[in-house]
């Protein structure tokens, strides 16, 4: 009987403790999803995006889903990933959109992972109401369109495959913006993935507000370019292909790699505003939150090409490498160097903010006053 009651007063403490870790949890979640609502709020006119918190931001992803006027309905869970498409909440967005009668096209955002249900149970909508419109995707580190990640790891859904061509060869699309894009197509703007504000906000370590300003100083202590290390940062988990990339760099370079090894985020900051170059190969998907870090920080991110971020990647300082498994013969560094002094003259540091890229999302479609009474005659 004795051990009867302690066995049910362990279960009974084991219960609480669960319910007190769930309670902390959500409640946890709750507040970050507040802090980021903050950055996600809408922002429908480019007229109003001066007064947008994400004004000053450095470029985020998450800050795009602003420019929408149709995004994922609210929801704490996880992850972005977590939210049920809603085709409910996607319906009455529609139906809200039409009538105010704007005459432009209508932004609707995507979880990437949700793109098969946009295809096949939003996009009917769109052509019974004839409604021309903006796709943009991403809070995912799925490439699209081929919903694939990369190699290492695995994604469970229906693939679009062939259908992608649905989307991008629809009459009513006007562009598609896309974080991970995977390929070249005149419809298809890569988005950056941007800095990761959202994992320490997630965490209840530092607010996004926070963190933006922490960037903000340490950007204001980097080194000018030719004073850096001329060195080349390895700091990443070193599986799979990204163990042959290592190991080709230290063949090629031998001390001029510098790898600082598992530190804060701020310390790595540091060394990024001292040293000339950083090693950034594909995360999960090909867009790095890393490579970001480092152009804010003054360094030049050394990536492999991918030709849909050929467009992007023209207008920044990013040394491309076909193959980093298999680096070219020549003198890295001075090659490089030569590459990286060029770009920096004609770099407009506004890429690396969010409003450059919400700006871009807000114009797509819109025509002047003389185009438009031009269709119009």
């Amino acid at each position: 009987m004795r051990r009867g009651r302690v066995v049910y007063g362990a279960l009974a403490v084991g219960l609480a403790i669960l319910l007190v870790v769930s309670v902390w949890q959500y409640r946890q979640r709750s507040r970050y999803f507040d802090d980021v609502a903050i950055f996600r709020s809408p922002v429908q006119e480019r007229e109003r995006l001066p007064a947008h918190p994400c004004w000053a931001v450095p470029v985020w992803n998450k800050c795009f889903v602003a420019t929408a006027d149709i995004s994922p309905a609210p929801h704490v869970g996880d992850t972005e990933v977590d939210y049920p498409f809603d085709l409910e909440w996607y319906r009455q967005g529609l139906s809200a959109f039409q009538a105010r009668a704007a005459e432009r096209p209508l932004r609707i955002y995507v979880v990437s992972e949700q793109l098969p249900a946009f295809l096949t149970e939003m996009l009917p909508l769109l052509e019974a109401a004839q409604q021309r419109f903006v796709l943009i995707s991403g809070l995912s580190d799925l490439t699209v369109p081929q919903m694939t990640l990369m190699p290492g790891f695995h994604y469970h859904s229906k693939v679009l495959g062939a259908s992608v061509s649905a989307i991008l060869d629809h009459p009513l699309l006007v562009q598609w913006f896309a974080q991970n894009a995977g390929l070249v197509h005149e419809r298809l703007t890569a988005l950056p993935i941007g800095v990761d504000l959202h994992t320490q906000s997630f965490r209840g370590q530092r607010t996004v507000q926070q963190q933006a300003e922490e960037l903000a100083r340490k950007r204001t202590e980097q080194l000018r370019f030719a004073f850096r290390r001329q060195e080349v940062i390895l700091n990443m988990g070193l599986k799979g292909t990204r163990a042959q990339i290592a190991a080709a760099l230290r063949e090629r370079l031998g001390s001029a790699v510098l790898e600082p090894g598992r530190i804060e985020r701020l310390a790595l900051w540091t060394y990024y505003a001292q040293t000339q170059f950083v090693l950034s190969p594909p995360g999960v998907g090909y867009d790095c939150h890393r490579t970001w870090e480092a152009l804010l920080m003054g360094a030049v991110p050394v990536v492999e090409r991918r030709a849909a971020y050929d467009a992007l990647f023209d207008q920044l300082p990013v040394i491309r490498i076909d193959n980093l498994t298999a680096l070219p013969e020549e003198d890295l560094l001075a090659a490089w160097t030569a590459q990286a002094e060029q770009r920096f003259v004609h770099f407009d540091e506004t890429l690396l903010l969010s409003r450059y890229w919400m700006q871009l999302i807000l114009m797509a479609g819109l025509e002047t006053t003389s185009e438009r009474a031009s269709r119009m005659m």
